[in-house]
């Protein structure tokens, strides 16, 4: 198996086993080993989002607070600005609601 298909085979087993977990990221399931994904769990497990690295952040952690278990794949150059929004993404809702 090739180095950029472990990990989704690793992320396919977890989709079986839980309908909560899903795949976010810019071209996701287009092509690469996430188009197998694609094939096999769908358009609404399978989430191609436009290139905004903080918006897909944003769209996770909001996910990820109404119960559900994204997985973000990030392929542009901003990785590190865009996961540097995490504290602020998750704080601010949960201090909202104390």
């Amino acid at each position: 198996m090739s180095a950029p298909a472990t990990p989704h085979a690793a992320l396919d087993r977890a989709m079986h086993a839980n309908p909560d977990v899903l795949l976010l990221g810019e071209s996701a399931g287009r092509w690469g080993a996430s188009t197998a994904l694609l094939a096999t769990h769908g358009p609404d497990r399978v989430r191609d989002l436009p290139i905004s690295d903080r918006g897909t952040i944003g769209v996770a952690v909001g996910m990820a607070l109404g119960g559900k278990k994204p997985v973000v794949e990030l392929t542009s150059t901003h990785r590190l600005a865009a996961v540097a929004r995490l504290p602020c993404a998750v704080g601010a809702p949960l201090g909202v609601e104390g």
